[in-house]
């Protein structure tokens, strides 16, 4: 059985960011912890506009622990143009494209209890716009962690 340190610290991370992303380009926010330091994510949410103006395409949000082009997706959340993308541990998805898991319950049962940071594998979230106009609007990510010391 594992047992847990019952010494941590409840912190409210917030990875919110409105730098724009171009058309076919992709923008990533990394939770990373200091070293000798590890988050438990408790909650998070993390949300896209439409891109305004957009007439076709799509945009997602992904949850990725590897960034080397091989797109190993924790989670993803797809939308074509016209919708918002989001995703969270406590709220429905929003996305009318894809999804990964492709069911809700395997989702938040995922999401909720085994996402996991450190300073050596940090939680990478993604988002790639592949409309045909830039993302100017602000894409929200707040993320509610219990850090522990590491062993």
């Amino acid at each position: 059985m594992r047992s847990i340190n019952p010494n941590f610290k409840i912190k409210l991370v917030n990875l919110t960011n409105d730098t724009q992303v171009n058309a076919g380009n992709d923008n990533t926010q990394t939770l990373r912890p200091l070293a000798g330091k590890i988050y438990k994510i408790i909650y998070f949410y993390y949300y896209a506009p439409d891109p305004v103006g957009s007439a076709a395409g799509t945009h997602d949000i992904r949850i990725q622990y590897d960034l080397t082009g091989t797109k190993r997706n924790v989670a993803l959340c797809k939308a074509t143009t016209g919708n918002i993308v989001a995703i969270g541990t406590n709220s429905s998805w929003t996305g009318d494209s894809s999804e990964v898991p492709s069911t809700a319950t395997e989702q938040h049962t995922m999401l909720y209890h085994d996402l996991w940071a450190s300073y050596d594998f940090p939680l990478y979230f993604l988002y790639e716009n592949d409309t045909d106009v830039n993302q100017t609007g602000t894409r929200v990510l707040e993320i509610l962690v219990k850090e522990y010391p590491a062993r």
